[in-house]
């Protein structure tokens, strides 16, 4: 039996839906209306402790915070990437393959340990969180105290447990969240489960307060930071780390596989340029990208004479690499003909190597004179081209749907530099010539980009040389 609402002094009946829902409906004035909150759920609805009411400011807008990414990675290669990641170890051995890196990938029993951790250092603010994220998957769960698998924030600390930071932690077939300061653990069971071989998302949100630890988008526990500490760890600033070890003989013993990892400070935005954001996270255009073979891309070796030292070639350059270091002859060169100084392929994308575009939002090049010339004077003008699907310079683009298609290269004019008649070994050709680009220039996987010059000489050199050291400015998106 119904109950009936009337209004004791209009006599109206309130009204029912045929979902059994009482109709209301809100004032329709500032004066008769009440307050309305806006909740948001912050613990994948599970815990109604992370429902929060939204703020407004006093001009009446709704304060929002802009995340900034500072570190995502893929584990794509099937080699260590030396340019982000330190790796250690005793017994254990370690391996990379199918977008996981593999600790204990030989599956030792005995005691040892292995980690990976990041050469950069991350820093928690005072106004905002770290979220830490990774993929991990377990060959075993293994039930033994003797198994311990962590991820987080934290140095590597070989054989012993992390000294400070906060991270997960499995252990006796149990995943828990921990934070450690100075060496004093606050740890807490998840309410999470592990399966062997079952990939799981584990993402930990990092503030001045708490710590919350999340499964596959669910909370499954918080540590509010104890009361006699002002930060759940001591230290300022901690790398990411990866890190399975064994205390003692396990069997059969697991293999720690870990997959992406990202760290983005939350509901603050560092109003880094994007191309400071990539350097951060060792995306600058100067070393290799994710997948393909670690290290500097400009052709330079340490303590060695620069490339080359031979003829000009219009289809071979001096330098192949990013920029870098060579010398070539002007003996007799040809006139007209545009010079290949260096010459770099962006990798094509694959299943181990991530395909990027490589920005370019500038490039310098400098001169001196290595060997007299004899002759002269000489101009060297210079260009930049990229694009093309080849290193020759004389590619052109297909006609349409000519398979397969090729592409030229997109020529940009650089600058010139002159070498004075009869220059002298060890001088330079001038300041050098900077070229910045207002729109940078974008090379797609797979293509070329390409530095030439371009002599024309008032009298005919017939010998000398040229060393070029060609340095551009670039980044990996």
């Amino acid at each position: 039996m119904g109950v009936r609402v009337e209004g004791n002094v209009t006599g109206n009946v309130a009204e029912v839906t045929t979902d059994q829902q009482l109709e209301i409906t809100l004032p329709q004035t500032l004066t008769q209306g009440g307050l309305l909150v806006s909740l948001g759920d912050g613990a994948g609805g599970y815990s109604t402790a992370y429902r929060k009411a939204s703020r407004v400011s006093q001009q009446d807008h709704l304060l929002v915070g802009i995340d900034t990414p500072e570190f995502d990675y893929n584990f794509t290669w099937t080699s260590q990437d030396t340019g982000i990641w330190s790796f250690a170890s005793s017994t254990f051995t370690a391996a990379q393959s199918g977008g996981f890196v593999s600790l204990n990938s030989g599956t030792s029993t005995a005691s040892g340990y292995a980690s990976m951790q990041t050469w950069r250092f991350f820093n928690m603010l005072g106004n905002g969180e770290l979220r830490v994220a990774m993929t991990l998957n377990l060959s075993v769960i293994s039930s033994s105290a003797n198994s311990i698998a962590e991820f987080g924030l934290f140095k590597a600390n070989g054989a012993s447990a992390p000294a400070d930071g906060a991270f997960f932690r499995v252990t006796s077939g149990n995943l828990y969240g921990v934070t450690s300061y100075n060496g004093t653990e606050t740890s807490v069971l998840l309410t999470g489960s592990l399966s062997a071989n079952g990939t799981v998302d584990l993402v930990m949100d990092i503030g001045i307060f708490s710590t919350d630890f999340y499964q596959d988008d669910v909370i499954g526990g918080t540590i509010v930071t104890p009361s006699a500490r002002a930060v759940p760890f001591e230290s300022s600033a901690l790398p990411m780390c990866l890190s399975y070890r064994q205390t003692g003989s396990v069997s059969p013993a697991p293999i720690m596989n870990v997959g992406h990892t990202r760290v983005d400070q939350v509901a603050v935005r560092l109003n880094m340029p994007f191309p400071h954001q990539q350097a951060g996270q060792g995306a600058m255009g100067s070393q290799a990208q994710q997948g393909s073979t670690p290290g500097s891309l400009a052709t330079y070796t340490n303590s060695m004479a620069p490339a080359g030292a031979g003829s000009l070639s219009n289809t071979a350059a001096l330098i192949s690499g990013l920029g870098g270091q060579a010398t070539g002859s002007l003996s007799s060169p040809s006139l007209n003909t545009d010079f290949l100084l260096s010459s770099f392929q962006n990798p094509a994308g694959s299943t181990t190597v991530e395909g990027r575009v490589l920005m370019i939002s500038g490039v310098r090049i400098q001169s001196i004179i290595t060997t007299t010339v004899t002759g002269g004077p000489v101009t060297m003008g210079y260009t930049l081209s990229y694009g093309a699907t080849s290193t020759s310079l004389a590619t052109t683009d297909s006609s349409s749907f000519t398979s397969p298609t090729t592409k030229g290269p997109r020529w940009m004019q650089v600058g010139q530099e002159v070498v004075s008649t009869n220059a002298a070994a060890g001088s330079t050709n001038g300041p050098g010539v900077y070229q910045g680009f207002a729109s940078p220039i974008s090379v797609n996987p797979g293509e070329w980009v390409n530095v030439a010059v371009k002599l024309n000489a008032a009298s005919t050199t017939t010998t000398g040389a040229v060393t070029w050291l060609i340095t551009f400015d670039s980044y990996w998106i």
